[in-house]
Parts: structure tokens; C-alpha cells; sequence
């Protein structure tokens, strides 16, 4: 597992590009929308990659998976949308009314990444 550091400017929080396990399930109005490959997170949202179908300003709801911990529940606002090659589509998402315990959760898993980034393990 390894991260690299990916920041822009207007950003609450620094996102964080993974190749650790993070997958999200998108549910929009009781609706499945797919399940979406989660590429950058942050506590303040994520970039999600996966089949069309949503649209720029809606809301939806997520389940993210970070490797093996307990999945994490997360209203989001879909804030952009581009295609991309074969198909995908990205989105942006921007998490709304994320609860502090998430927030650490996200950020302390980030962390313990890097860490073992930095130590070399795999």
C-alpha cells in the first residue's frame, strides 16, 4: 500500500491519492447507482471513478470501504463529473455532514498509510 500527497489549493483538506482498498457504493433517491473505485480521499470528499449515471449537483450516499476497516456511511454532493477513457466517468464528490468519528477515521487510516509508506511496507 502507498499514497502520494496530491494537494490544490482551494481545498478544506488535502487530498490524498490511494492504492490502498477503497471502493464506494453510490445509492441516489433509494437508487443504486453502481459500485465506483474511490482514486483521492480526504475528509472533505473523495474522487470516485465509475459508470455514468450521476449528475453534477446531486445527492447521494456512499459506502466507503478503507482496506479492512468497518465501511463508512457518507452523505456527498456530486460537485463535478468528466469522462473519462472506456466508458468510466469521474466524479468529485464533496462529503456532507460528515460526523467527527468518520473524519478521524478517515484521517487516522490516511495517516497509518503513510507511515507504512514511509517505513517500505507493502
Amino acid at each position: 500500500m502507498s499514497i502520494r500527497h496530491d494537494s490544490e489549493n482551494r481545498r478544506r483538506y488535502e487530498r490524498w491519492p490511494v492504492t490502498l482498498k477503497a471502493e464506494c457504493s453510490v445509492v441516489s433517491d433509494g437508487e443504486w447507482k453502481g459500485a465506483h473505485v474511490c482514486e483521492n480521499i480526504s475528509a472533505g470528499g473523495a474522487l470516485i471513478v465509475g459508470p455514468g449515471g450521476l449528475r453534477v449537483g446531486e445527492k447521494v450516499q456512499l459506502t466507503v470501504r478503507i482496506t479492512a476497516l468497518e465501511p463508512i456511511e457518507v452523505k456527498a454532493e456530486v460537485r463535478r463529473a468528466h469522462p473519462r477513457k472506456k466508458g468510466d466517468i469521474e466524479y468529485g464528490v464533496e462529503f456532507r455532514d460528515l460526523s467527527a468519528d468518520d473524519e478521524d477515521l478517515i484521517q487516522a487510516t490516511l495517516l497509518s498509510v503513510l507511515e507504512q509508506d514511509a517505513r517500505g511496507d507493502d
